[in-house]
Formats: structure tokens, sequence, C-alpha cells
């Protein structure tokens, strides 16, 4: 996978692959509290609400890219950028976003271990967001307080 692969992507071909890495084999969405594959949409946030539970969830919620506000093409290019070798600062600039953010991407993307998009990809939306990834955001670049 290539940047210019990514940018002739639409927005719905990027959120489908992000879909078929969290729940393989088909991409349907199911609870990750209950597993139930019944809900309803959210409109407002792009969120879903379990029908049989009550639990809100998203598409990167419960992963190791959770709470993250970057758009999925510039994580995908991240992906891509660091699996490349490229600097965090400098990916930041490529993608368009800042170097913390690319920085932390950065620091995540390591910890995941893969060292080929789709692998990284499929692995950032199987594994659970672990304490040492959030970690992270609180050493770093809060000031080593908690929010």
């Amino acid at each position: 996978m290539t940047l210019d692969e990514i940018d002739a992507m639409t927005d719905e071909d990027v959120e489908a692959l992000f879909y078929c890495a969290r729940w393989p084999p088909d991409g349907a969405p199911k609870c990750p509290s209950c597993q139930s594959r019944e809900f309803y949409a959210l409109d407002s946030r792009r969120t879903r609400k379990c029908r049989a539970c009550g639990k809100q969830y998203s598409l990167l919620s419960g992963t190791a890219l959770s709470h993250s506000k970057v758009p999925l093409r510039r994580l995908l290019m991240s992906m891509v950028l660091f699996c490349d070798g490229v600097p965090a600062r400098e990916a930041g600039r490529i993608v368009g976003g800042n170097d913390k953010a690319a920085w932390v991407l950065n620091r995540k993307f390591a910890a995941l271990g893969a060292r080929d998009p789709r692998g990284m990809l499929h692995e950032a939306m199987q594994s659970p967001s672990t304490p040492e990834l959030r970690g992270y955001w609180q050493k770093h670049l809060n000031g080593g307080r908690p929010r």
C-alpha cells in the first residue's frame, strides 16, 4: 500500500478497510461488550448503540487507536510512512498534522510491532488499548499529570 493508493481511495473505501480489519471477515460491526450485531446508529458522532446492552461504541473504541482524533485517512497514511521509516516530524508534515500527534502515533505503531501497513492495521484494530499506549499521552504530552 502506498500514499498514492490511499489518495486514490474514497473516504468510504478507507472506512471499509478499517471495518474489515476490526470485524473480519465481513466487516459487520458488533458490540465489544456483548458481541451483539444489533445496534442503531447515532448520527451525531458516527457512534453506535447496542440494542442488547445499551453501550455506545465506535469503529476505534477499545482498540489501540482509541481516543485518536486523527481522521482515518491520516491514520492510514501515517501507518504507511511509519513502515517506510519516515521520522515522526516529517510524517506529520506530509499528512498535514502536527508533530506531537505524529509522535504519539509513531509510538503506538512501534508498540504494535508490525512492519507492513496491512499487518499494522489489522494489529491495531485487534489489539486492545493497553495501559502502555495510554501512558504515552499522560507522560509525554500532558506533562506527566493525569487528565
